[in-house]
């Protein structure tokens, strides 16, 4: 399948969730309108081929395993600043230690430490590592 085929079942998909009630749709009328016709820009707006790739979570897993495996590091562990100069190091941006930092709370691993990146000494965009509606 090309993009402009997943762009049109992904229009489909959008246009019935937003006619149901009750569902968060990310899409206005004007985008579904541009992913069924292929309109590109709309497509590469909404068929983002960025991804997070295994070396990316696993450089995450091994950092936060280093608190995870060590109780007095946990328990001094107070946000996402004290793994900030770790995960620069490793070239993983704060955009991407989101998504996986959510993926993490939603798969309720690393509990402890991700509880502490949104409660604690960390940027304002950590505080809430929930995924939207139309996410799940």
């Amino acid at each position: 399948m090309n993009k402009y085929e997943n762009a049109k079942i992904l229009g489909e998909m959008y246009r019935i969730q937003k006619r149901m009630d009750k569902i968060n749709c990310p899409a206005t009328d004007a985008d579904i309108y541009g992913l069924i016709n292929g309109i590109e820009i709309v497509v590469d707006k909404f068929l983002n081929e960025e991804h997070i790739s295994r070396d990316e979570y696993t450089k995450i897993a091994k950092i936060l395993d280093e608190y995870a495996m060590d109780s007095q590091k946990l328990e001094k562990f107070t946000g996402y600043y004290d793994i900030n100069d770790k995960l620069e190091k490793e070239g993983i941006s704060r955009g991407t230690a989101i998504i996986i930092f959510t993926y993490f709370k939603l798969n309720r691993l690393h509990s402890d430490i991700i509880e502490k990146i949104e409660k604690g000494n960390s940027p304002v965009e950590f505080s809430s590592l929930s995924a939207e509606d139309y996410e799940l």
